[in-house]
């Protein structure tokens, strides 16, 4: 007789079971997130005198637990552009959220261009059913002051909601008596950018106008509203208030300023206390060159710094006073070849790179193409490290470490301009990437670029028809550094896109400012203050005319030996093709008198037998420096990737205006 009740209970058992499966199946899952829905959405927006706002949203929704956890979350946006496409950039604040009548938590995070305000807490789940939330915050910037009217055009609810809202409405709150005298009122429903009027409006009983939706917003849809009233009850903002609020939306703007003040006033305080030089004494012209010095180590105090000219004046030395014979192949490259001999009166550094050019006496000959690049490499740093131990200190000092401190804050200055200039985690995320990437691609890229120019250069520096690089080679290595200038262009515009062309702007301004007081700290100790004094009065005699050096005092003969022997300092101080012109006559003298022609014993090759004297000096420092520079590199890394070288959104429709956003569950 208990059969009845028993089977009652087996069959509760089984309905509860199906009823949690059809829960559980994807079905089920749908139904009830479709059960999910908002009931109501209603606003009260308040207009302050100083132009803010107060907004309370009282939103009561359905909760079945699916999407809906914890609660709901509120996306808000802050982040605009006007119809320049500056950014524009609001506040946001919340002030206060309840939940059935009590206080609530809640937590926010920076989305892409606004604020999520997530409602309730991630340890709490919210008890399936029927709920409201009454969230109250402020803002700013909201209201549009027109010529002959102030506006509120504002998105009540927001275009971004996962669930349809069944009902919305909003009550608009103006100070003073302004709801007395409303210029215009409108609405907007449906998805953004629709003009839908499923609306009504209507007065509180304070007289304050309200709209309320007459259909339900589905999906993705929203409603906005616009207000307008007369000037005179809201204060605009003052040119203070303008100014910061400009501050405000250009925050990198002012970093970048004040990067780039606090950059240059480091730089001229620094620059004042140890970058500038003893005042120069009288330039007097010398008929020789200093006592004891190289043309390399002429070249070398005289730059603060060793390079590629100097290695060509120093190899151009070592052959007149014949320690070797520079030769020029007919394929246009260069080589130097021993004499055997190792001449007296040799200076430390010309013995060191004489020793390191044919390694002792192992070798007799260099040829300076890129197959030898190890052994050029070597030959320069030889050359290099012997002029910094005998002058590195004690003429100049290079201030390295004020110039780092100034590339450091250089750096500093730009990420931090990047990073207050976007609260946007991809956009933060992108400017450290593109910063990195752009700068080593950037580097590489300058490389590639400088060895692209070397090669046209070491074509177009012999005149005498021979090229350092044949056209394909040249040709060819052009044509290789295209894709990789097209990446810098690409790369450049991502940058742009992602940080903006005044990020672009600061870091070249601040790399330009780098670059010049890099070289302007440098400075020369009275020492060498006093024997720079003699090269530049040396270089003056190298320099002048011969008319203008026939009447100096004492003037030196004026002979073949003399312009070979003063070549190398003339390459070095950069005058090669004054000195050289000056002598173009005396070969035309010894031609005409029936003498044999002059041909220099230390150098062979189309140059010389081309033109003679007028153009070997810089022929010398165009073809044959570029033959060593070339040279230096090795074969494969010419690109140099592997180091080296030097307001409110729119009108007219729903989702315009202010405010805005949207909102889901979690």
């Amino acid at each position: 007789m208990n059969q009845v009740p028993a089977m009652r209970k087996l069959a509760c058992t089984v309905l509860m079971l199906m009823a949690a499966l059809m829960l559980l199946s994807p079905v089920g899952r749908a139904g009830a997130a479709e059960a999910e829905r908002i009931l109501s959405f209603d606003s009260v927006v308040t207009v302050h005198t100083d132009s803010t706002m107060t907004v309370q949203e009282t939103i009561r929704f359905v909760s079945a637990g699916i999407s809906i956890q914890h609660g709901l979350y509120r996306d808000f946006p802050t982040t605009y552009t006007n119809p320049g496409r500056a950014p524009v950039r609001v506040a946001f604040q919340v002030l206060g959220l309840m939940q059935d009548g009590a206080t609530e938590p809640w937590h926010s995070v920076r989305q892409t261009n606004g604020v999520r305000v997530y409602f309730g807490s991630s340890s709490a789940d919210l008890e399936p059913g029927e709920h409201t939330y009454v969230f109250t915050y402020s803002s700013d910037r909201q209201l549009g002051f027109f010529a002959d009217h102030d506006e509120l055009f504002w998105n009540v609810t927001g275009n971004g909601w996962e669930y349809p809202i069944e009902h919305a409405g909003c009550t608009v709150v103006l100070p003073g008596t302004a709801w007395q005298q409303i210029t215009g009122l409108t609405a907007y429903t449906g998805p953004q950018g629709a003009t839908g009027t499923d609306y009504v409006m209507s007065r509180d009983t304070s007289g304050n106008p309200v709209f309320t939706t007459t259909a339900p917003l589905a999906q993705f849809e929203g409603l906005s509203v616009v207000v307008g009233w007369p000037k005179g009850f809201v204060v605009p903002p003052s040119s203070l208030q303008t100014l910061r609020w400009w501050l405000r939306d250009n925050r990198s703007v002012g970093v970048a300023v004040i990067a780039l003040l606090c950059l240059l006033l480091y730089y001229l305080l620094t620059w004042l206390r140890v970058g500038r030089d003893p005042r120069p004494g009288t330039i007097i012209p010398q008929f020789v060159p200093p006592e004891g010095l190289s043309p390399a180590a002429i070249r070398y105090l005289r730059l603060m710094r060793p390079d590629i000219k100097g290695l060509t004046a120093a190899i151009t030395g070592l052959a007149v006073k014949g320690a070797l014979v520079i030769s020029q192949d007919e394929d246009g490259s260069f080589a130097v070849d021993t004499t055997g001999s190792v001449p007296a009166g040799l200076l430390p550094d010309e013995a060191e790179l004489l020793q390191e050019l044919f390694e002792g006496r192992s070798k007799t000959r260099l040829v300076f193409r890129q197959s030898a690049h190890d052994r050029v490499q070597a030959v320069r740093k030889a050359l290099e490290q012997a002029l910094r131990s005998m002058y590195g200190k004690g003429y100049f000092v290079t201030n390295l470490r004020y110039a780092a401190t100034g590339v450091a804050l250089s750096i500093a200055g730009v990420v931090a301009a990047g990073l207050l200039g976007t609260t946007q985690p991809e956009r933060i995320f992108g400017f450290l990437f593109m910063s990195v990437w752009l700068s080593v691609w950037t580097f590489g890229v300058a490389a590639l670029v400088t060895q692209v120019a070397a090669s046209w250069r070491g074509r177009s520096a012999n005149t005498s028809g021979k090229r350092t690089f044949s056209l394909g080679s040249s040709v060819g290595l052009t044509l290789f550094a295209v894709p990789f200038l097209l990446g810098e262009l690409i790369g450049t515009i991502a940058f742009v896109v992602i940080a903006g062309p005044l990020l672009l702007a600061l870091i070249f301004v601040t790399a330009a400012i780098d670059v010049v007081f890099f070289r302007l700290l440098r400075a020369y100790t009275p020492k060498g203050r006093g024997l720079l004094d003699q090269i530049d009065g040396f270089r003056l005699y190298l320099s002048v005319a011969e008319k203008d050096r026939m009447n100096m005092l004492t003037p030196v003969d004026h002979t073949p030996e003399t312009f070979e022997r003063y070549l190398p300092y003339a390459l070095a101080l950069d005058v090669e093709q004054q000195w050289s012109e000056s002598f173009a006559d005396v070969l035309e003298r010894t031609d005409a008198s029936g003498q044999p022609s002059y041909q220099p014993v230390w150098f062979s090759g189309e140059t010389w037998r081309s033109t003679g004297f007028s153009t070997l000096g810089s022929s010398l420092s165009g073809a044959f420096a570029s033959s060593i520079a070339a040279s230096s590199v090795a074969p494969g890394k010419s690109s140099g990737f592997g180091g080296g070288g030097g307001s409110s959104g729119g009108g007219g429709g729903s989702g315009g205006g202010g405010g805005g956003g949207g909102g889901g569950g979690w």
